[in-house]
């Protein structure tokens, strides 16, 4: 509690200072005196605040240990676990799991998708034919 005070009054003071001395600038001495300790006054309240929060969301928890029934819900564990190397999803071959799933039978009613291959046309291919079709664009553009 003690530690929570002495940050929240050192937050207020630099506050305090940093809008004393812009304050100064345009305004006459006791303007920027009052303007300077109302700063005090909200900078301590909301740093205060701001670090109450902080410490009840990061606060460790006591035990791992399962709780009573009126206690459950009242913690979170922000801990995530140790990274798991993930497979390269870049690479071609199949991941192989270590059950063997490799060696079942495919699903039935499943049947890979067969699109059919774009054949080229060769009567349009003909550049005499597409310098007209060309010629005919430019002209409807005017």
């Amino acid at each position: 509690m003690k530690q929570r005070l002495q940050i929240s009054y050192l937050i207020s003071v630099i506050g305090m200072c940093v809008t004393f001395f812009f304050s100064m600038l345009k305004n006459p001495i006791m303007t920027s005196l009052i303007r300077a300790i109302v700063c005090f006054g909200l900078f301590f309240v909301v740093s205060f605040v701001f670090i109450k929060l902080m410490s009840l969301v990061f606060q460790p928890l006591k035990s791992m240990q399962p709780q009573d029934a009126e206690h459950l819900g009242q913690r979170v564990d922000l801990s995530t676990p140790d990274d798991v190397t993930l497979p390269d999803q870049n690479s071609a071959e199949p991941r192989r799991d270590q059950g063997g799933s490799q060696d079942k039978q495919p699903e039935e009613g499943f049947a890979p998708l067969n699109l059919p291959h774009l054949k080229r046309n060769e009567q349009t291919a003909n550049p005499e034919e597409m310098a007209k079709a060309l010629r005919h664009l430019s002209d409807s553009d005017e």
